[in-house]
C-alpha cells in the first residue's frame, strides 16, 4: 500500500514536471485563453493536500491589463477614511465662496441634488462589476476557473510520457483542477473581487463594456479628473506657502502603492482638516452679526450654474471607488461604508457653505480661510489645512498610477519597464505632481477652475459612465421605466455641466 502511494506520488510529481517545462518551452501549443496569461510557471502550478495539480492563473494579460497592484488586507476604518478622503479637500473651502452669487437655496439644492448623484453613481458602478463578474465566472471566462483539463498537451510530450509508460489519462481524471471555491455553495462578493484581476478600475470596466474605446475614454476621464485635482492642490499651495517646496515635501509620500499603507496619510489628513474645518465653523458662529442678514442672497436663477460646477466638483471622488473596494478584506460591505461616508460628506459639505456665508456674506473670500477675523487663528488654519490637503496627495496620485503600472501598452517599446514594473508606478507619480504643479502656474483663480473643471468633468464621472456600466451588465434585465429615468437624470446632469462650464468663462472673461 504505501509502495503504490509513492509510485503514485512520483508518477504525479513527474508529470508536473513536464506539464511546468511544455508550458516553458512551447507556448504557442496552447488554447489561446491558457498561453495569453503572462505568468505560468512552476510557482502557478502546485500540489495540492490531495496529491492533485493545482492551476493558479494570477495574471489576465488582456490587451491594456497588467499584473495588479491591489492587496485585500483594509479594514473598514481604513478603507472608511480612504473613501472621505477622496472626495474632502480643497473644494470644501473654495465653494462657500459661490454661495455668494448662486444664494444658499440654490446651493443646499445643487449639493443634495450632486451628492444624490453620487451614491447613485458609486452603487451602480459597484453593481455592474460584481455582476460582470459572475457572469463571467457562470461563463468559465473567468481567468481563476480555467483548468488543466483545457490545456491541449503537445504531440512530442506526449509521446514521451506514452513511452515511459505512464497512463496520463488516469491520472488527470483523479486530480481537482479548480482553484476557486464552488459558487454553488460558496457564492459572495469577496470571493468574486479577491480573485479576479480585472476590472479592477474605471479603465478596465470601460474595456469590458465598451472595448478599446471604452478604455481610452475611461483612463481620459479619470486621468484628467485626478490631475485637475492635483492641479488645484498646487494653486491651493501657492496661496499659502511656495509650492515648489511642497512639491519636494510630497513626491516622497507618493511612492505607497497599495491603499492600506496610503490610509495612513488619509487618516491624518482627515484629521486635520475635519479639526480645521471645525475650527473655521465655530470663528464663523461667532462672527455672525445680529442684525438682520439683508445682504444674504437665498435664490439667484440666473446664477445657478455658478455653483453646479463647483458642487459635483466635490463628488468626483467616485472614480476611485473600485479601488477602495479592492482594498478592503470584507469587499461586500462597502455599499455601506459609501452610503454612510457620502452622508457625512454631504452634511460637511453644507454646513460648511452655509455658516461662513452668513457671517461674512458678500465679503467672504476664497478660500474661507481668508475670511476669519482672528489673525493667529488663520495663520494656524493656513499651516493645518495646508498639510491636512498634503498629505491627501498620495491618495490623489494612487489611481493614476494604479493605471499605468497594469497597462502593459509601453513594456514592449520601453526598456526600463520591461523587467522593473514598479518604475511605471514611480514614474507616473512623479510625472502627476510636475503637472499639476506646472499646470497651476497658467490657471485662473481656483474658485473658477474649480467651477470650470466641475463643468466638464463632474457628469461623465459621477453619473454618464456609471448609468453606461449598469446598463452594458445588465442590459434588458433592467425595467424599462427604470432605465429611462437614468438616462433622463443624465441629460439633465449633462446639460447643467455644460451650462456652468460655459457660464464660468462668460463670467471669468467679463470679469477680466
Amino acid at each position: 500500500m504505501a509502495h503504490k502511494s509513492g509510485a503514485s506520488s512520483h508518477s504525479k510529481a513527474k508529470t508536473l514536471k513536464r506539464i511546468t517545462e511544455t508550458i516553458k518551452t512551447d507556448r504557442r501549443s496552447l488554447p489561446a485563453e491558457i498561453s495569453s496569461y503572462n505568468t505560468f510557471t512552476e510557482e502557478n502550478i502546485c500540489l495540492t493536500e490531495n496529491d492533485g495539480v493545482n492551476l493558479s492563473f494570477n495574471e489576465v494579460n488582456t490587451q491594456h491589463t497588467g499584473q495588479s497592484i491591489v492587496r485585500h488586507d483594509s479594514n473598514f476604518a481604513q478603507a472608511m477614511f480612504n473613501f472621505i478622503k477622496s472626495f474632502l479637500g480643497v473644494g470644501v473651502i473654495t465653494i462657500a465662496a459661490c454661495v455668494k452669487r448662486a444664494g444658499i437655496g440654490n446651493a443646499g439644492i445643487c449639493l443634495l441634488f450632486t451628492s444624490s448623484l453620487s451614491i447613485l453613481g458609486t452603487n451602480l458602478t459597484i453593481s455592474a462589476r460584481e455582476k460582470l463578474l459572475r457572469d463571467d465566472y457562470e461563463n468559465e471566462d473567468y481567468a481563476g476557473r480555467k483548468t488543466l483539463d483545457s490545456v491541449n498537451i503537445p504531440r512530442d510530450a506526449q509521446s514521451q510520457r506514452n513511452l515511459e509508460g505512464e497512463d496520463i489519462e488516469e491520472d488527470r481524471q483523479d486530480q481537482s483542477f479548480r482553484t476557486l471555491p464552488n459558487l454553488d455553495n460558496f457564492f459572495n462578493t469577496t470571493q468574486l473581487i479577491l480573485h479576479n484581476n480585472y476590472l479592477k478600475s474605471y479603465a478596465e470596466m470601460g474595456q469590458r463594456c465598451f472595448g478599446d474605446f471604452g478604455y481610452c475614454f475611461c483612463t481620459i476621464l479619470l486621468a484628467v479628473s485626478q490631475l485637475i485635482v492635483i492641479t488645484a492642490y498646487m494653486k491651493f499651495f501657492d496661496e499659502y506657502f511656495k509650492s515648489y517646496a511642497m512639491l519636494a515635501a510630497l513626491i516622497p509620500t507618493c511612492m505607497f502603492m497599495d491603499l492600506k499603507s496610503i490610509s495612513f496619510f488619509s487618516t491624518i489628513s482627515i484629521f486635520l482638516i475635519v479639526h480645521s474645518l471645525f475650527l473655521i465653523l465655530g470663528v464663523s458662529i461667532s462672527d455672525i452679526p445680529d442684525q438682520n442678514w439683508e445682504n444674504i442672497t437665498y435664490l439667484e436663477y440666473f446664477e445657478f450654474p455658478l455653483f453646479f460646477g463647483a458642487a459635483i466638483y466635490m463628488f468626483e471622488g467616485d472614480m476611485v471607488c473600485m479601488n477602495i473596494q479592492d482594498s478592503m478584506k470584507r469587499p461586500q460591505d462597502f455599499k455601506v461604508l459609501s452610503f454612510i461616508c457620502l452622508i457625512f460628506i454631504t452634511f460637511m459639505c453644507i454646513v460648511v457653505c452655509y455658516v461662513p456665508y452668513l457671517a461674512y456674506g458678500d465679503d467672504i473670500s476664497s478660500p474661507i480661510i481668508n475670511s476669519i477675523s482672528i489673525e493667529a487663528v488663520r495663520d494656524y488654519l493656513k499651516v493645518a489645512y495646508t498639510a491636512g490637503v498634503g498629505l491627501s496627495c498620495p491618495l490623489m496620485v494612487y489611481p493614476l498610477c494604479e493605471i499605468c503600472y497594469r497597462s502593459v501598452i509601453l513594456d514592449p517599446y520601453v526598456s526600463l519597464f520591461k523587467n522593473r514594473p514598479m518604475s511605471k508606478f514611480y514614474i507616473c507619480a512623479v510625472a502627476s505632481l510636475c503637472f499639476g504643479f506646472v499646470f497651476s502656474k497658467v490657471i485662473p483663480g481656483i474658485e473658477s477652475f474649480i467651477n470650470i473643471s466641475g463643468g466638464i468633468i463632474g457628469p461623465p464621472s459621477t453619473i454618464i459612465v456609471p448609468v453606461a456600466f449598469y446598463w452594458k451588465a445588465y442590459g434588458s434585465d433592467i425595467p424599462k421605466y427604470e432605465l429611462a429615468i437614468y438616462i433622463i437624470i443624465c441629460l439633465v446632469t449633462g446639460i447643467m455641466g455644460f451650462i456652468s462650464f460655459v457660464a464660468t468663462i462668460i463670467d471669468e472673461i467679463d470679469t477680466h
